[in-house]
């Protein structure tokens, strides 16, 4: 009888640290939505200053960019032009439909509009990331828990 309870509070433990873990993950990739975004905001950054400061062609921009690991997360390896720059998913489908747009427009303008039009969609690039930043910090108050207390509520269903 005693063995049978030591089973049973050692099955409920481990459902809810499996809950929690699962908790865990889920804000994990809500982290990694930030991050990419974040990430894709400071290329857009880096770009308008090469474009501003060095006036390399873009296929140059694009090399040293793919060779900096603070963008490997991007997947730069092979673009050649602004347009190949893949987007993030979670950069939202009508931020995604203006940068693309954007991206190709960036290629044929002169210096000035170039880095005009890198600028803001940097700047809404960064808006959409520090979104993602509190929605990520609220998933790390948030699903945590509430995995632990689902844990529990189902060993007590099972139990």
């Amino acid at each position: 009888m005693k063995g049978r309870l030591w089973l049973r509070l050692g099955g409920a433990l481990l459902l809810a640290a499996a809950c929690t873990g699962a908790g865990i993950a889920a804000w994990a990739a809500r982290r990694r939505d930030w991050q990419t975004v974040h990430t894709f905001a400071a290329l857009l950054d880096r770009l308008r200053a090469a474009i501003r400061y060095q006036g390399a062609p873009c296929a140059q921009l694009l090399e040293q960019a793919a060779a900096d690991e603070r963008f490997a997360a991007l997947g730069l390896e092979g673009c050649r032009s602004f347009a190949d720059i893949p987007l993030p998913p979670c950069l939202g489908a009508a931020l995604q439909s203006e940068a693309r747009q954007v991206l190709r427009e960036v290629g044929g303008v002169p210096s000035p509009r170039a880095c005009a039009l890198l600028a803001a969609l940097g700047t809404q690039a960064a808006q959409r990331a520090e979104a993602l930043r509190r929605k990520a910090d609220d998933a790390w108050r948030l699903y945590p828990k509430l995995g632990f207390c689902a844990g529990v509520a189902a060993a007590l269903l099972l139990a």
